[in-house]
């Protein structure tokens, strides 16, 4: 399980985590989002901030907030290319998950990848995602354009159920960033 709790800010009784990165260079450590959640690294990788984004400094792994919402809207800019990194969503523990990876959508249940959707674009560098889960459907817009809508029972939240939300790098020397995060009740 990811984290020790929840930790999250309040606007009109809605949860929300927002990180716009823009923070001192740190080569060690993400640290908090700007709502006070801590940033978790997983997997033995090392994640910090350089010129006000968010990157892989080593190793291979996750770097996640923990949220607990049913329904959520979870937003980043990918600056670079997404070949060598996951937007993670759902996430339990290594062995399961939901991720993005280049234009596909899958989930990893007891270590199983299964391809569950393709989105019709390819997100590319300056590349804004949004990733709309409401019940059992999930919702994910390229630059506000729809490129997929995909339903499933098991993205229904258990309620009270903590997952972790955030990103994935598998190389350290990829040139690829992640910016402007944000995660929310909806």
């Amino acid at each position: 399980m990811l984290g020790l709790g929840v930790w999250v800010k309040s606007y009109r009784n809605k949860r929300i985590a927002l990180d716009s990165f823009n923070r001192a260079d740190n080569v060690n450590s993400p640290g908090w989002t700007e709502t006070a959640q801590p940033w978790v690294v997983t997997s033995g990788s090392v994640w910090g901030i350089t010129g006000n984004r968010l990157k892989l400094m080593s190793g291979i792994g996750r770097c996640l907030i923990s949220f607990s919402a049913p329904n959520i809207r979870m937003q980043t800019t990918l600056l670079g290319d997404l070949v060598n990194q996951r937007i993670i969503f759902r996430y339990v523990d290594d062995n399961n998950e939901w991720f993005i990876n280049g234009n596909a959508i899958a989930k990893r249940v007891d270590s199983t990848v299964t391809a569950v959707a393709t989105m019709s674009a390819t997100p590319k560098d300056g590349d804004q995602i949004i990733i709309h889960i409401r019940n059992q459907t999930l919702t994910v817009l390229l630059n506000g354009t729809q490129v997929v809508n995909y339903t499933e029972p098991s993205l229904q939240s258990n309620n009270g159920r903590i997952y972790g939300y955030g990103h994935q790098s598998y190389s350290a020397a990829t040139l690829g960033y992640f910016d402007q995060f944000s995660l929310e009740e909806i």
